[in-house]
């Protein structure tokens, strides 16, 4: 917690530091490299040697958009037709690309680059290609090849005399060499590029060089060095806004605390360096943070986490198809895991696939560990003289790379399998059964002794418990109780210490969502400080735009305002048009409508006007012969009554029509 909210400060303090002065030289190459690219964007060879400046700073920062800087410098290079620009820009391309884990495509661009360099002699540019195709072969674990590019590239800057490019030489060859397990070489390399950092006053490649450091002094078990160089570049990491490197920090300072062990802490520290590495695209990173949180809960008995983060990591491991160090160590803790779950299948076939990659990539680091797991499988399965022969095996890979952070482990072990054997199995294994409990002792007491040096209290506890029983077989219960006591001791303390830890790692699950918001907020600031610049330059360039712009768009708006006036009376007369037209048709609509109605009216009022027509002509004849008949009389008026009824229809038709033809006039 202490180094997060140190962290967390530090981020804080980065603005009021850039105004009292205090900003690190990898922010202020940035920056200005960023203000000089917005006053050269003319498409120029200025611009062009810009961008190649920036995708490399900006990689440590934010990866994508130093990819989009690098995709736009080669774009413009083959555009101007500048063959040594568009090497450096697909140099930048591959070494962004390979920190993003795509190897394939990584070295497709570095080759490319290569190609260029090779057909117009640039032997800097040679060596810079080579540099970073074996950094992408280490991490696929083709380290010997490497190796021999790391020197060919060597030899190149030397020709050339170029000091940083030999500074980066031997920090790549420093991180083989651990590979490879050559430890002191190692350490000679880290500071041979130390040395030139510093002259440089580079501080973000130094940051770099003392973090691997601090990892050598991790693998001889001197863990107080190992810590103090790890908190030196943790601090000029912070100083310097390099995440990359940050995540590195992290990474070490968890390995660190899982030595002391104080396993809680180097879960928070794996996890925010697994953090910075997702928020930054790094797949192979990834898959090794979640094989290292995984380990730190193997050692604190967490097997079912365990599980699920070293399957995680290995299944991140699978996909880019990569067989290094880190990959086959993973496939042994797989083994050693199972073997505590009781798949012993499980924990046979992940072990034994270790060892075989191992054997084939001759890496004796990985190797050594899968055979103490192996050996521990024969152990727990009652098969001691296979036992036996792997515990003999790890010891002798550790004597042979001179390191000591497992190996009290392994005699312990050892002892374990001789004391457990039966007579045919020592011979077996060429040890005379007379001779088993000097064996027995010997080794108890070398491990006893290496648990003393490494101050690991783990292995003690776990190897005085072993000589105390030693002791009560051989009947010396003395010596037996002697070392139980000092057993129970030791036990006690790490109880004290496991309970502790038990909270601890209650309060990180507890804490865990919380710190990654904290992480992903840590990482954003970072981000949003590299885009305040750019949007600062942004909004004064587009006031310097729109000045420049002003009489141009008055002119396209007084234009425009004249074109408007046109056609408000254009619009105007044609609207006065279709008002009279529709108007017309209204009264088009009325008269139509009225012409129907008259022809409805005249057809109605036909009938009574021929009724009234057809009587009144009965009536006449009727008068010529009233005097005649009476029943003539009766007809008469008869007919003079139905003339009355359609008189009356015809009239309530006829003021039917005038109210209609009203309203329709209306």
């Amino acid at each position: 917690m202490k180094n997060l909210l140190i962290i967390l400060l530090y981020y804080s303090l980065l603005f009021w530091q850039r105004a009292g002065g205090e900003i690190n030289a990898q922010q202020i190459q940035l920056e200005n490299l960023q203000k000089l690219l917005l006053k050269n964007n003319n498409g120029n060879l200025k611009e062009l040697q810009l961008l190649n400046a920036i995708a490399p700073v900006q990689v440590n920062i934010n990866p994508n958009e130093a990819l989009v800087n690098a995709d736009k410098a080669i774009a413009m290079a083959q555009k101007l037709n500048n063959q040594k620009e568009l090497a450096v820009a697909y140099n930048n391309k591959g070494f962004i690309l390979w920190r993003k884990s795509d190897f394939d495509v990584a070295k497709t661009f570095l080759n490319k680059a290569l190609k260029i360099n090779t057909d117009i002699h640039n032997l800097n540019g040679i060596a810079d290609n080579l540099s970073n195709t074996a950094e992408v072969l280490r991490r696929q674990g083709e380290t010997d090849s490497a190796k021999v590019m790391l020197e060919k590239s060597f030899r190149l800057y030397e020709q050339t005399k170029n000091v940083r490019g030999k500074a980066d030489v031997y920090y790549y060859l420093a991180l083989v060499n651990r590979d490879l397990s050559d430890f002191k070489t190692m350490l000679q390399l880290c500071n041979k590029a130390i040395g030139i950092y510093n002259l440089l006053n580079d501080s973000t490649k130094l940051a770099l060089a003392i973090d691997a450091k601090s990892v050598y002094y991790y693998f001889i078990s001197d863990i107080e060095s190992a810590l103090k160089y790890a908190n030196t570049a943790m601090e000029l990491n912070v100083k310097n806004n390099n995440l990359y490197g940050l995540a590195m920090s992290f990474t070490s300072l968890g390995h660190m605390y899982g030595e002391l062990p104080n396993f809680p802490k180097a879960v928070e520290n794996h996890i925010k360096s697994l953090k910075i590495h997702e928020q930054m695209g790094n797949l192979q990173m990834q898959g090794n943070m979640n094989v290292n949180i995984g380990l730190d809960y193997f050692m604190f008995k967490q097997y079912a986490l365990a599980l699920q983060y070293t399957s995680k990591g290995i299944k991140q491991m699978d996909e880019l198809k990569i067989n290094n160090g880190q990959y086959r160590m993973a496939l042994a803790y797989m083994g050693a895991i199972y073997l505590e779950l009781g798949n012993t299948k499980k924990s046979f076939e992940y072990t034994n696939k270790s060892i075989e990659l191992c054997l084939a990539a001759y890496d004796e680091w990985a190797l050594s560990d899968a055979y103490n797991y192996l050996g521990n499988n024969y152990l727990n399965s009652h098969q001691y003289y296979p036992a036996i022969l792997n515990f003999k095996k790890a010891i002798a890979l550790q004597k042979k790379l001179n390191v000591n952070l497992t190996t009290p482990e392994f005699f312990v072990g050892l002892s374990k399998a001789i004391s457990l054997a039966s007579d045919d199995e020592l011979l077996r294994a060429n040890i005379t059964p007379s001779q088993k409990n000097e064996l027995v002792l010997n080794y108890l007491q070398t491990a006893l002794n290496l648990g003393a040096q490494t101050k690991n209290n783990l292995q003690l506890r776990n190897t005085l418990e072993q000589l105390s029983f030693f002791y009560e077989k051989q009947g010396d219960l003395s010596k037996s109780f002697t070392y139980f006591q000092q057993y129970i001791a030791y036990k006690d303390s790490i109880t004290n210490k496991d309970n502790t830890n038990a909270i601890a790692f209650l309060q990180l699950q507890y804490d865990t969502e919380k710190k990654e918001q904290q992480i992903t907020l840590l990482i954003k600031e970072s981000q949003l400080r590299q885009t305040e610049l750019q949007k600062q330059n942004t909004t004064r360039n587009v006031f310097i735009t729109a000045s420049l712009m002003i009489a141009l768009l008055a002119g396209i708006v007084f234009n425009l305002y004249r074109v408007k006036q046109k056609a408000n009376a254009a619009i105007e007369q044609a609207m006065n048009h279709l008002k009279s037209t529709q108007e017309q048709l209204i009264e088009s609509e009325k008269l139509a409508s009225l012409g129907k109605l008259t022809a409805d009216v005249a057809k109605e009022i036909e009938v009574p006007v021929l009724q009234i027509s057809k009587l009144a002509s009965t009536n006449r004849m009727l008068m010529q012969h009233l005097s005649e008949s009476a029943a003539d009389a009766e007809n008469l008026k008869n007919n003079l009554l139905e003339i009355y009824q359609f008189g009356k229809d015809a009239d309530a038709v006829v003021k039917r029509v005038l109210i209609e033809t009203r309203k329709i006039q209306s």
